[in-house]
């Protein structure tokens, strides 16, 4: 089986050092025979899957250049949550690549059926966790409304209702809340005029 390593370190100034990872897995690979064809090092968080050396592994994936990612653990693929993580075990799924964890020994995909199985529990609990950020927004706007705050986008303003606001409430604040807008907007109408 051909096998890719990545490995991620969350700083590019040098105070961390993949080899510790990259000799881990590669030492995993040879024991189990498999021939190492490619090592991705990422130097930055893990917060984002914007990441170079991320988007190279799964493009050669898609190429089908290796059989199995091979990562030290779980948090060095993604620190996105399960959403991310989702989303990469699919594009791996997709590409018919597995991915194995030296830390985390259930995340080994490279098996069809155990890969379908984690994509699936990792796609429904994305999907959950997708539905309760929606309830907490949900509950969050509901919760500013009955205190009385206005929501949505801060109206349009010009110069001339700036004015007329600013003269009827006579502080930034007074006039902001008369036009339903911020009072950062008003101050910026008012300096466009002058």
């Amino acid at each position: 089986m051909k096998v890719a390593i990545y490995a991620r370190v969350s700083k590019a100034n040098g105070d961390q050092n993949p080899d510790n990872q990259i000799h881990e897995l590669t030492a995993w690979a040879q024991r189990l025979g498999h021939e190492l064809v490619h090592v991705y090092v990422d130097r930055q968080t893990g917060s984002t899957d914007d990441r170079p050396a991320l988007k190279e592994a799964l493009r050669a994936a898609h190429r089908r250049t290796y059989d199995a990612l091979y990562v030290w653990s779980l948090d060095r693929i993604t620190r996105g949550g399960i959403a991310s993580m989702a989303s990469i075990l699919a594009k791996l799924a997709a590409a018919g690549v597995g991915i194995k964890s030296l830390r985390e020994e259930w995340l080994d995909t490279t098996s069809p059926l155990t890969r379908e199985l984690l994509v699936a529990v990792f796609a429904w609990v994305a999907q959950v966790e997708r539905a309760r950020l929606s309830e907490r927004t949900k509950a969050g706007l509901r919760r500013a409304l009955r205190q009385g705050k206005t929501l949505g986008r801060p109206r349009a303003v010009d110069v001339d209702q700036a004015r007329r606001a600013m003269a009827m409430g006579g502080s930034l604040r007074k006039a902001a809340a008369i036009l339903n807008t911020t009072a950062a907007t008003i101050r910026r109408r008012l300096a466009a005029a002058n």
